[in-house]
């Protein structure tokens, strides 16, 4: 992503750069895990991370693509929550009514399941680096954005479990 941006500001022309935490749509992903197992399967990470809805992302960016005041701007979008993976484990598993674990694994064993289930490795190195910036607590983010932008609170965990319930059920 840094490429980009530097590229981008590089460029001479407007911009707005979005920067969106880490999305609730990431864990459906898992969904066949937590509705098969109750649990789902990251790399290792015991630090807070900010959750963000990516229909909250869409609504910011949109937002910034229509007002110029957001030209040269950069807005980090994040719900109103960060929240541990086994917070989010917990949150899961009361929307759903029943347990739900967060299992961390080694980066290596987290790229090899990720690479054996077809995943592009692309994917796989982003998701051990996002969560390697997590265990230095760089993704321990509350923005505010959602409510500065939109007039309105982000959309919780809470109401994205219960959106894709189906999802996450056996």
């Amino acid at each position: 992503h840094g490429q980009g941006e530097r590229h981008l500001l590089a460029s001479g022309i407007d911009w707005c750069i979005v920067r969106p935490c880490y999305f609730m749509q990431n864990f459906l992903m898992s969904a066949a895990s937590i509705a098969a197992e109750g649990r789902f399967y990251l790399p290792a990470c015991t630090e807070p991370v900010g959750v963000v809805d990516v229909r909250d992302a869409a609504a910011v960016t949109t937002a910034c693509l229509l007002d110029r005041r957001h030209d040269g701007c950069i807005r980090t979008v994040t719900g109103s929550e960060s929240l541990t993976l086994d917070e989010i484990a917990g949150r899961m598993g009361r929307v759903l009514g029943r347990p739900v674990a967060y299992v961390g694994l080694p980066d290596q064993d987290f790229l090899a399941a990720m690479s054996g289930a077809g995943a592009p490795e692309w994917l796989a190195g982003g998701m051990i680096e996002f969560f390697a910036g997590a265990r230095r607590g760089t993704k321990d983010l509350l923005s505010g954005s959602v409510q500065r932008l939109l007039g309105r609170e982000p959309i919780g965990l809470p109401q994205f479990v219960a959106d894709h319930a189906g999802a996450f059920s056996a």
